[in-house]
């Protein structure tokens, strides 16, 4: 049995003190539970991509996370390249890149969570799970938006993976695997290549972040699309509506998992209120 939480897009940057008090309410949340989440996934836009902010993450985590955090590398990370350089710091779409480029904003993140590559992958609590990132930004590939551009290593990486989970669970059914990348499929350069490798194991549960769309949206859950699930983890600084729009006043939204009794269980959870969302809970055979 497992329990986990699910971030993302907490933005968290050393001026915005909202974004800092909405990480440590949710944080504190999560702790306050009679039954807390014993990993917590921050799924991308963890910062905007300076070192200062990543100095504030930590020592937030620190203080105040109540389990191991691990992280996975959004678009945001690679924003300060739309800043120009100390000490203005001010935003300069007509400088860009300003100084600085993919190779030093994903060093900076590699550096500061001590990881070797944007993917890698962890066996927790007897299940798995895989991080994946974007490796570069619009200084760095062709086409960019503000997409994921996974290179050849990466979904090699994956497809290996994947392999190792072909054990039985004790119940004699394949266990369910976890799949973290900020953005969503639709949101991938290599769309194609990663959704045929998750394809051929439905066991996989894919989470994004990106949108910000709140988990009362549609389309939060998508169930055997594609041969695996998809979940949508919201936002912890500020969802946003099914029209793309940002919400007013203090919602603040991730995920918990939970995998028992055969099932792979998933509930919203408001922060601001202490409250689960029962429109935003889903339930999934932990054998597909």
């Amino acid at each position: 049995m497992i329990r986990f939480a699910v971030m993302s897009d907490i933005h968290v940057q050393d001026w915005d003190l909202e974004s800092q008090d909405r990480l440590i309410s949710a944080l504190l949340d999560y702790g306050s539970l009679p039954q807390p989440p014993s990993v917590i996934v921050i799924n991308g836009d963890l910062t905007e991509g300076h070192d200062e902010d990543y100095s504030t993450l930590l020592r937030l985590l620190a203080a105040h996370a109540p389990c191991p955090v691990y992280v996975t590398i959004g678009n945001h990370e690679y924003y300060r390249m739309w800043y120009q350089q100390l000490p203005s710091r001010k935003w300069s779409m007509d400088t860009f890149p300003n100084g600085w480029s993919s190779r030093q904003a994903l060093k900076l993140f590699l550096d500061r969570f001590q990881l070797h590559a944007p993917y890698y992958d962890k066996w927790l609590h007897g299940y798995h799970f895989i991080f994946l990132g974007g490796e570069c930004y619009r200084d760095d590939a062709e086409g960019m938006t503000e997409h994921a551009w996974l290179s050849d290593d990466q979904l090699a990486f994956l497809g290996q993976k994947l392999l190792e989970n072909s054990g039985e669970s004790e119940a004699g059914s394949r266990k369910p695997v976890f799949v973290f990348l900020h953005q969503p499929l639709e949101e991938v350069m290599q769309r194609e290549r990663l959704e045929r490798l998750l394809s051929a194991h439905p066991e996989v549960i894919l989470f994004a972040g990106h949108t910000h769309h709140q988990l009362l949206n549609r389309g939060t859950y998508l169930a055997g699309q594609g041969g695996f699930a998809r979940l949508n983890s919201s936002s912890i600084r500020r969802p946003w509506s099914e029209l793309d729009v940002p919400l007013s006043g203090s919602i603040s939204e991730s995920l918990l998992v939970e995998v028992r009794d055969g099932e792979v269980r998933m509930k919203g959870r408001r922060h601001d209120k202490r409250a689960w969302l029962a429109q935003a809970s889903f339930i999934q055979s932990a054998a597909p």
